[in-house]
């Protein structure tokens, strides 16, 4: 087992002290405990508050706290029209929804692991199904330790690369072809939705994966799925060798109680990581999962207000090519239309210097979700070239040095491969 280095986290933790704003952030901004609690009725309030200062913290359970595996039962099995928004978010999201689930909505067969985070289910997960010569297909662009791992523990891993070049179209012609001619192929690696692209499969394009496959398991990190405006069915829940891989870090502003878990229908999959998971943390942390619990109970509440940030940042996206400047000694990001009209938002921190920057965006085509796309430098579409205040730039190296010096970070493409070199990571949560 040797895994190579991590370009992607090693970059955030060169750079952790470095800057003040992220145009690139992939998780919602973190809760506080008592946004947690105030999410329950005043009077359950003080209850709840007292239940967690009164938890001895002891081992959790193997497979996790059963409050916590309660919760995942109720977001993997939802009963018809629990998925459904209420109230503004309904109205505000109205063009983005889909009828209540009615495939997987009474599904009793699935087993849950708690992971800390979902960094742990991935390496659980390749390391008990997997081994020296395996081969694994696996999407591309996409979060590098799912195919970083799989690499280290000696598998062969063949791509299966969503080419900006072609529009970012689901290929399947390419995926049938490249099984045919590797067949020996145990598994497909997906991220949905995708970061750092932001696709996402629908229902339909999941079971067209699905009868690709013919009886290989399909894993599919969906850390991003429960903010999704079109939510896609978790593939453990509508196909029997199907894997989910999630977490409460990306769609639910919890990153910091490193909690995650992995969903399947085979037990003996459950099993076989939780004998790997004694060689790691062994157990997930009890405190962590107790907050993690009252969080998922909630989802509806706590995911209403994200999902309206992220459909007013998809809308300015799509309308106009993306212009942002921030000011100096002003706490503001704005977005500038090819209409010359501004919009500001505030942000908690403040920028270092005057600044202003310009990128455009190829956008992905078919369905959207999650977080995340990728902005590519000197579209041929916009014809608009990187700058920060009037100097232009032609590397996107140049581009990111420029902007850490003045506190500004984005991520740039190569962390997800050499041939997205002229692309950074887009937070659709940072177009005001």
């Amino acid at each position: 087992m040797l895994f190579n280095n991590f370009e992607l986290e090693d970059l955030y933790n060169s750079y952790e002290k470095a800057y003040s704003f992220s145009f690139s952030t992939a998780c919602l901004n973190p809760l506080s405990i008592h946004r947690v609690l105030s999410l329950y009725e005043e009077k359950d309030q003080e209850f709840l508050l007292k239940d967690l200062l009164n938890l001895e913290l002891d081992y959790s359970s193997k497979y996790g706290l059963e409050e916590f595996y309660s919760a995942l039962e109720h977001i993997y099995n939802p009963q018809k029209g629990e998925n459904a928004e209420s109230g503004v978010a309904q109205r505000s999201l109205k063009d983005y929804e889909q009828s209540p689930f009615e495939t997987y909505k009474q599904h009793s067969k699935l087993q849950f692991l708690s992971s800390c985070g979902a960094a742990e289910a991935i390496i659980l997960l390749f390391s008990s199904l997997f081994t020296l010569g395996d081969s694994l297909i696996v999407q591309k662009p996409i979060y590098p330790s799912l195919y970083k791992i799989p690499e280290g523990l000696g598998c062969k891993v063949i791509d299966w690369d969503f080419k900006w070049a072609e529009d970012f179209k689901l290929n399947l012609k390419s995926l049938k072809k490249t099984i045919k001619e590797n067949p020996e192929v145990k598994a497909l690696v997906i991220n949905n939705p995708n970061n750092p692209c932001g696709y996402c499969f629908n229902e339909f394009e999941l079971k067209e994966l699905i009868n690709i496959l013919n009886g290989r398991y399909l894993i599919a990190d969906e850390v991003f799925r429960d903010i999704c405006l079109n939510l896609p069915p978790p593939v453990a829940s509508i196909y029997e060798k199907g894997i989910s891989i999630s977490d409460v870090s990306k769609s639910y502003g919890l990153q910091g109680l490193r909690v995650g878990w992995i969903a399947t229908q085979d037990e003996k999959i459950i099993e076989k990581c939780l004998s790997q998971k004694s060689y790691f943390s062994l157990r997930t942390s009890i405190l962590s999962e107790k907050i993690a619990a009252l969080a998922l109970n909630k989802k509806e509440l706590l995911l209403e207000n994200s999902k309206i940030l992220i459909k007013r940042g998809l809308d300015k996206i799509y309308e106009n090519p993306y212009v942002i400047k921030l000011t100096h000694n002003e706490t503001a990001c704005k977005h500038t239309s090819s209409s010359n009209e501004n919009t500001e938002i505030e942000d908690h921190k403040q920028s270092q210097a005057s600044f202003s920057g310009e990128a455009s965006i190829d956008l992905p085509q078919g369905s959207f979700g999650g977080l995340c796309m990728l902005a590519k430098f000197n579209s041929n579409k916009n014809n608009l070239r990187p700058s920060v205040n009037g100097k232009s730039f032609m590397q996107v190296e140049d581009f990111f040095q420029e902007l850490i010096e003045r506190g500004i970070f984005i991520l740039p493409g190569k962390v997800f491969g050499i041939e997205y070199s002229e692309y950074f990571r887009l937070s659709v949560l940072r177009i005001p």
